[in-house]
C-alpha cells in the first residue's frame, strides 16, 4: 500500500488496528476481524482489564502524512 492509512479501534484499554487504503477498500473486513477478536477472546480481555493499573500513562506513535 503506497499511501497507507492505519485505523485504530479501542475498547477498553486495548487498541486494535489495521492497514487500509486511500480508498478504504479493506474496513468491512477490517472491522469484523476486530469485532471477532473482541468477541472470541472477550473473558481474556477483560481479565486484563481488571489487571491493568488505569494510572499507567499511554504513548501513542503518530505519522503524520501529507495530503499533497
Amino acid at each position: 500500500m503506497e499511501n497507507e492509512i492505519i485505523v485504530g479501534v479501542q475498547s477498553g484499554n486495548v487498541t486494535f488496528s489495521f492497514k487500509t487504503d486511500r480508498e478504504g477498500s479493506n474496513l468491512k473486513e477490517g472491522f469484523e476481524a476486530v469485532n471477532q477478536h473482541i468477541t472470541s477472546h472477550k473473558e481474556l480481555l477483560q481479565r486484563a482489564a481488571k489487571d491493568f493499573p488505569l494510572s499507567v500513562p499511554a504513548i501513542y506513535e503518530q505519522t503524520i502524512i501529507s495530503l499533497n
